[in-house]
């Protein structure tokens, strides 16, 4: 009865067929043959529904077994999967929260730096610690280099010079005395030099001169620029010196003094005024390494990365607060020649850097790279736009452009301090102006 439904169709038919007193027989010999002839069917049939039902049931579990068992496996893998999903998410938020972290730690620490400025600018603030030394690696792991910056027990910079602002004494002829005349004879039309005034050269060529020095040499004019190989450059003209006469012509001014020398018969013979050797003229350019399209305020990891530039620093084209980069001293004589010409573009290519509210960083900087000498470099860190690294092999080299950024932002700070003081003092006025009197 429990095997298929054939079994219950044969049961049925054998009753149906069998005679009454085989039925009897088979299913009920013990009772009446009256009663009996209705016994196998209704048992029959009862065993046949009994039979059915309980076939189907069988069949139906094991059915929704075998389906069942996908529907589990797919519901794990997608249980496994959400867990997965939000483990990660986890993961994503928690790094999240670490870079908001690190994000309001290095706002907080400009914020103090910022602070710790102002204060030292004031003069209520105390001297930074030294960095240390860094020895930063290579990915490769062949290559290393290693940047070292002096400390405070070490000798003083070479590249500071100071302005003792004494009165000068003047000779004879009204120039301050110790200085040397000479004569300079040019045969060529173009003299391939610039006229500047001292006053004009004040924070450039004649930054450690005292005020009394530029006072003295006045409007007189200053060579303030020389071509390389230009007659001028060939005479032994040099930058600082202050034209006195044209073939025994007196000029007092830079405009007469280019007049003169544009008009003046050749042969030409120039008179010329050299300061003496206590005002050292600061020659604010040079041929240099850079290295300023990322973020790093270290020098890089390999000497390739630096690119060659000759940097000028200063107000030759009219922006003292601009650091230019040349691909050659060749473009910059270039570039000032046709800066004379009005209304005429250079020719060259030059990158220009905006260093107002500037930093200097690694001053005495040093970085070794393997088989290489030792490299000298300083970095510019400013307010805006990604920090500036020049780096050179002697220090002679750095010296020029290092004294000419360095000059600017003293320049600009003081500025800063007076203009503060002046603001102070007008609300003082303003203050007392406006202060009510009770009788």
């Amino acid at each position: 009865f429990f095997s298929s439904p054939l079994s219950i169709s044969s049961l049925i038919l054998t009753a149906s067929t069998r005679t009454t007193q085989q039925a009897q027989d088979l299913f009920c010999p013990d009772l009446p043959t009256s009663t009996c002839r209705r016994v196998p069917i209704m048992r029959a049939f009862k065993l046949g529904i009994v039979t059915i039902i309980r076939w189907g049931i069988t069949t139906t579990a094991f059915g929704w077994t075998i389906h069942r068992r996908p529907l589990a496996t797919i519901h794990k893998q997608s249980s496994i999967l959400q867990t997965h999903l939000h483990s990660s998410s986890l993961s994503q938020e928690q790094d999240q929260d670490q870079v908001e972290k690190q994000q309001q730690q290095q706002q907080q620490t400009n914020t103090q730096q910022d602070e710790a400025d102002f204060w030292n600018d004031m003069g209520f603030g105390t001297a930074p610690p030294p960095s240390g030394n860094i020895t930063p690696t290579s990915n490769n792991g062949d290559t290393s280099i290693t940047s070292a910056s002096t400390t405070g027990d070490e000798q003083p910079s070479p590249y500071n010079l100071q302005n003792d602002g004494l009165p000068v004494s003047l000779d004879e002829r009204g120039l301050p005395a110790g200085g040397e005349y000479y004569k300079a004879r040019v045969t060529t039309p173009m003299l391939g030099a610039i006229f500047s005034s001292a006053k004009e050269l004040r924070s450039t060529l004649y930054k450690t001169a005292s005020d009394s020095f530029v006072e003295a040499i006045g409007e007189r004019p200053v060579i303030s620029f020389t071509i390389d190989g230009s007659a001028a450059d060939t005479a032994g003209i040099g930058l600082g010196h202050v034209l006195l006469k044209v073939n025994d012509r007196e000029v007092g001014q830079t405009d007469q003094a280019v007049k003169t020398v544009g008009a003046a018969a050749r042969p030409m013979i120039m008179e010329f005024y050299v300061p003496n050797k206590t005002v050292k003229v600061v020659k604010t350019e040079g041929q240099c390494m850079v290295k300023y399209d990322n973020h790093s305020t270290e020098a890089p990891a390999s000497a390739c990365e630096w690119k060659p530039k000759y940097v000028v620093v200063g107000d030759m084209l009219g922006k003292p607060h601009i650091l230019y980069m040349y691909r050659s001293k060749a473009e910059y004589d270039i570039a000032v020649r046709e800066s004379q010409t009005r209304n005429r573009s250079l020719s060259v290519k030059v990158k220009q850097f905006d260093i107002r509210g500037a930093k200097i960083f690694h001053e005495r900087g040093t970085v070794q790279y393997p088989n290489k000498p030792k490299w000298h470099y300083f970095t510019v860190v400013r307010g805006t736009g990604l920090p500036i690294k020049i780096s050179a092999r002697m220090p002679e080299d750095l010296h020029p452009v290092y004294e000419g950024i360095v000059g600017f932002l003293d320049r600009e700070m003081r500025m800063k301090k007076m203009r503060m003081e002046q603001s102070r003092e007008r609300m003082h006025n303003m203050s007392g102006m406006y202060r009510e009197t009770y009788y």
